[in-house]
């Protein structure tokens, strides 16, 4: 039997872009392109997830605090009478000459309870960093806690308690940025405040 032979050479089979020379630099690239693409909207995505987690635990954090205060304060109007209202702080007093201070410091509000020259208790209630407390009065026998939120388009200190500073300003909101409207407790008092909290 004779051997068939085959026609043609074994170059003749194989791929043409085997042959060339440089021909896998390109598909290199684009494969590193997909790549850096795919670990770009990685990279992103895990900083949306971080940047959502933030904006929730501070809002916890102000609702849960917003709820503590609201019903000390309610608690304490209820057993005492307001005696002064400043724009940072507001004085009870009590039956047993006892004397409730509350003092707003940037962030955070310090509650002081006192007889004498004798402190019986303080607690703090600390607030997202770079909010805003202030109290008023606008109605004869009327007290107001405004709180303002802080801005999301500032990058507020986190050191002290609130992100407190003393003697730093808050870094400034950037004009035209959006803020959400202040958060008020209103109550209402059995005696007008008659003078300043020294």
């Amino acid at each position: 039997m004779k051997a068939v032979r085959r026609s043609g050479s074994s170059a003749c089979c194989r791929e043409p872009w085997i042959d060339r020379k440089g021909s896998m630099f390109p598909t290199v690239i684009v494969y590193m392109t997909i790549v850096s693409v795919m670990l770009g909207l990685c990279g992103f995505s895990l900083h949306s997830m971080l940047r959502a987690d933030r904006t929730d635990r501070q809002a916890m954090l102000l609702l849960a605090t917003l709820g503590r205060t609201d019903s000390q304060l309610r608690a304490d109007n209820d057993v005492a009478t307001l005696q002064a209202v400043t724009a940072t702080d507001i004085r009870f007093g009590t039956a047993d000459a006892s004397v409730i201070h509350w003092v707003a410091d940037r962030g955070m509000l310090v509650r002081t309870e006192s007889k004498g020259e004798q402190v019986q208790h303080r607690e703090r209630f600390v607030f997202p960093a770079g909010t805003t407390l202030s109290f008023r009065t606008e109605l004869p026998g009327s007290l107001v806690l405004q709180v303002e939120e802080p801005s999301a388009f500032v990058a507020y200190p986190t050191a002290g308690g609130g992100g407190a500073q003393s003697g730093k300003p808050l870094p400034k909101v950037p004009d035209g940025a959006g803020r959400r409207p202040p958060v008020e407790i209103r109550m209402k008092t059995a005696v007008p405040p008659t003078g300043g909290a020294g």
